[in-house]
């Protein structure tokens, strides 16, 4: 067996010799996605487990999967936007606890509401 990782996906309800292998190219693959109306060893072993035997979960899940990780990255840029800013001017005495306190709270509801978004996001190919 080759140690190629293949950068395509593999989709089914069976099982192969091993996990995120594929018998038609003999490669290993780095996705594995299995159906979960499938054997409950092809669920275990792959990457994603699609609950309905609907092969549009696959570009549904890709789509959530690259807006998911924008949001995290976004998410994580205004947190540290946020302390580089606040932590000096606390840390110089320059700030009141109150507003401290405050700032963190409005940090924490930005945060928040970025990742609500996710909730209206759109599967439809524009």
């Amino acid at each position: 067996m080759s140690t190629y990782k293949c950068p395509m996906s593999c989709e089914g309800d069976k099982t192969y010799p091993e996990p995120g292998s594929c018998p038609i190219y003999g490669m290993h693959l780095n996705r594995v996605i299995a159906m979960g109306t499938g054997t409950d060893v092809a669920m275990e072993s792959s990457s994603i487990t699609l609950v309905k035997g609907d092969l549009m979960g696959i570009s549904k899940s890709r789509v959530l999967s690259t807006k998911v990780m924008t949001n995290i990255k976004q998410n994580l840029f205004f947190a540290f936007v946020y302390n580089g800013i606040g932590i000096p001017i606390a840390a110089l005495g320059l700030l009141n606890p109150m507003f401290a306190g405050l700032a963190m709270s409005v940090s924490s509801v930005s945060v928040l509401v970025n990742a609500l978004r996710l909730k209206g996001i759109s599967f439809e190919k524009n």
